[in-house]
């Protein structure tokens, strides 16, 4: 499920097309060099549409996950987490309404601010 607590269009649209596995109506939100940068994982960055949108739905579409639109470092971001612990973040920079950079932390130190405690 995603909910926003932030309401930009772009970034929600992107969560809903990771939700549904709807790998077009993801690719049609970003800019044709659209740019990942990841500071962890096998991927470190993605150029172009269909490498960000492979690296982007590798850490969006993890089993189990909730996806939540929120704001990072003033910048709206896809967040996932699982049972309140942050896998990822993935700020997200826009430019005449399409993504034009992705930027994922998925480093467990650096995530840890971002972990919300489940309730019983």
């Amino acid at each position: 499920m995603v909910s926003s607590n932030e309401q930009d269009p772009i970034v929600l649209a992107l969560a809903l097309a990771a939700q549904r596995d709807d790998r077009a109506a993801f690719r049609a939100e970003l800019h044709a060099e659209v740019s990942a940068i990841c500071d962890g994982g096998p991927w470190h960055a993605a150029f172009g549409v269909d490498q960000v949108t492979d690296l982007a739905l590798l850490l969006l579409q993890e089993n189990g996950t909730e996806l939540t639109v929120e704001m990072a470092n003033g910048s709206p971001a896809l967040v996932v987490r699982r049972a309140g612990v942050a896998l990822a973040v993935l700020a997200v920079e826009t430019h005449a309404g399409r993504v034009v950079s992705l930027w994922a932390v998925t480093a467990p130190a650096k995530l840890r601010r971002w972990h919300r405690r489940e309730e019983p």
